[in-house]
Parts: structure tokens; C-alpha cells; sequence
């Protein structure tokens, strides 16, 4: 359980947590909008499950949501939301195609087809998902905070210490992902500029993130990156470089306030002249924003009473709003019954 719990899908046991204890909770079915399904799909997969010759899954294959939950075909499966910690399962794993008009509550925006297995291929779809954000352990928060210096006192421009196809003992994960050639370019560039930290993972990671003006957010495996929101807590400006990804909670952050959003294609070294023209003003300012919005991806904030408001910053509020956007809009679409005939008439 702690190892669930303290990892960055950890948020597959915080939402099921949340939901028990929230006044929003109904026994009756018939009353009930959506239905959850606390399945730890991310972190069984990690201890338990392994790979398979072309998934990554810990759903049995055989299983069937239609015959083994008893509400799923009452609307197709589309009020129903599963959670996906980690990677989404492909599309041509049995149970996204008997789910596919089910909400999946995940962490991912698009996962390419890899060069060598498994492939992965899925992606977020606007109309009926829900992004979240990766889970932070409170204590590496807390650890981060310490770290997050004031603007003024941020010596290094830029910063990024994560793997890469350069790194000995997972660069084979890295080398298959066609998403992942902007960590290479990334570094291969920054590696010799001035005031800038760039490279493998490092002992005093938390000290050089804290200390610099802007953090480098690449594509990795997939899409996403736990360095985004990490970056909120070290008070570094996001500087994203990945052009299939999806941001969270689009509707209570102001992302373009905070952060950048640039293509892969990019040349580093236009990259690092826009960036070194920011004025001390502006970061400012985007470190004070940055700073305001974090309580969206604080997974220990939500459980007191002010905060399981509808006006409360959490990210269960975030995703409550979601599901609720979702839910109305499905009584608009699609509404009719799987198959009808037409009435009687005398």
C-alpha cells in the first residue's frame, strides 16, 4: 500500500480515499450521475503484473466491465470512470475497446506508437476524459518548497536532470519512444551554456531546480512528465517541449500566465535567447502566479471542509468539476438506448 501510495500514480488510492469520504457519494445507484471504479491498475502493474508481448495491463484479458459491474450497460459504459495512474492502456487491449465510451480519469495526453514494443498507442480524447495531474507525495512537496528560492536569487537560467537515451540503465526505454529525441537535443545543447544545469539525475536535484529561473518540461516515454508539475512546487517557469501534450485543469489556470509552450522543433539556441530575454519583472510575476496555482496539484489539500467547497483549490475539486462537465454533457449526446423499437400505438 505504500508503495501506491507514495509514487506519482499514487493518485489511484487518493481519489478512491476522496470519494468515500465526499458528501457527493450516494449508496443509490438510481440517484447516482457516474460511477467509480477503484481499480490500481498503475501501481499492480509496477509489482505485480509485468508486460505483456504488446501491453502493459493488470486487467485480466477476460474481463468484461458489461457482465462483471452491474450498472455499465445501463448507458454503455459512459458513465462510468476508470483511473489510469500511469499509462493508458493501447487501444486494442480488450478492455478500452468494451470501455470506449467511458471516461478514463489519466495522467496521459498521448502515448506514440513505439519503435520496439509494447506498443502503447492511446491518447486522451477531449470530448469525454479527464486530465490529472501527477501524484506528489506530501512530503516531496514539503521537501521542494524548501528548496523554492525567490526569483532574484536564481542564479542558473535553466535546469533539467532526467533520463535520456544517454542513460546507461534505462536509456533502452528511452531509445524506442519517438517522443523522447527532445531530451537528447535538450541536452546536447545546454550541456556547455552558461547558467545552465542539465544532464542525468543528480544527488542535489532539489537544490539546482530551486535555484533556477526556468525548467526544461520535454516529452519523455510519453507525452507527459511529472517535471511539469513538480516544477510549480520548485518555483521554476515550465518551458514545455512536447507538442502532444495536454494540460490540466484548463479552465481554473491560467496556463499562458505561467508557463511556455513551445515546439519540439525548436532550435535550443533560439530557445535559449527567448528565454534569457525575460526580464526580471516578467519572471516575477510568473513565479507569483506559478505560486497561486499549485494548490491545484497538492494531492494532500482537499480533505478539510473549506476545501471540499466548489470554490476550494484542490486537484479532487479540479476533477470533480471535470467529471461534472462530463456528466451533463452526456445527457445531451448520444442519450437513446442501445437498441429500441418503436411504441405501440392502438
Amino acid at each position: 500500500a505504500a508503495f501506491c501510495k507514495h509514487n506519482q500514480w499514487g493518485m489511484e488510492v487518493a481519489l478512491h480515499d476522496w470519494f468515500l469520504a465526499c458528501p457527493c457519494r450516494t449508496d443509490d445507484p438510481d440517484e447516482a450521475d457516474l460511477f467509480y471504479v477503484p481499480a490500481y491498475e498503475a501501481c499492480y502493474n509496477e509489482t505485480a503484473c509485468g508486460f505483456g508481448a504488446d501491453t502493459e495491463r493488470c486487467f485480466p484479458q477476460d474481463f468484461d466491465p458489461a457482465a462483471e459491474l452491474p450498472f455499465f450497460s445501463r448507458r454503455q459504459g459512459s458513465d462510468h470512470v476508470f483511473v489510469f495512474g500511469c499509462n493508458l492502456l493501447p487501444f486494442r487491449d480488450p478492455l478500452m475497446m468494451r470501455a470506449r465510451q467511458s471516461i478514463m480519469l489519466t495522467v496521459e495526453s498521448y502515448q506514440a506508437e513505439n519503435f520496439a514494443g509494447p506498443n502503447m498507442l492511446a491518447w486522451l480524447s477531449h470530448w469525454k476524459d479527464v486530465l490529472i495531474p501527477g501524484y506528489i507525495p506530501y512530503w516531496r512537496i514539503e521537501a521542494m518548497l524548501a528548496f523554492n528560492k525567490p526569483m532574484i536569487q536564481r542564479p542558473l537560467l535553466v535546469a533539467f536532470h532526467g533520463h535520456s537515451s544517454r542513460n546507461p540503465s534505462v536509456g533502452h526505454m528511452y531509445k524506442r519512444s519517438p517522443l523522447a529525441e527532445v531530451r537528447d537535443r535538450v541536452i546536447g545543447y545546454f550541456w556547455n551554456a552558461s547558467l545552465s544545469s542539465v544532464g542525468p539525475p543528480v544527488r542535489d536535484y532539489f537544490r539546482r531546480m530551486g535555484r533556477s529561473r526556468f525548467c526544461i518540461i520535454p516529452a519523455g516515454l510519453t507525452a507527459w512528465t511529472i517535471h511539469l508539475y513538480e516544477a510549480f512546487f520548485f518555483g521554476c517557469i515550465p518551458v514545455i517541449l512536447s507538442d502532444e501534450v495536454t494540460v490540466p485543469f484548463q479552465s481554473e489556470i491560467d496556463w499562458p500566465s505561467l508557463s511556455l509552450h513551445v515546439p519540439t522543433s525548436i532550435d535550443m539556441a533560439l530557445l535559449h535567447e527567448k528565454l534569457s530575454s525575460f526580464s526580471l519583472g516578467r519572471l516575477k510575476a510568473m513565479y507569483r502566479n506559478l505560486a497561486s496555482a499549485r494548490c491545484w496539484f497538492d494531492y494532500s489539500r482537499g480533505w478539510d471542509e473549506e476545501a471540499r467547497r466548489s470554490s476550494g483549490c484542490s486537484p479532487y475539486q479540479g476533477v470533480l468539476s471535470a467529471l461534472g462537465e462530463r456528466s451533463r454533457r452526456r445527457d445531451t449526446l448520444y442519450s437513446l438506448a442501445r437498441f429500441w423499437e418503436p411504441a405501440l400505438t392502438t
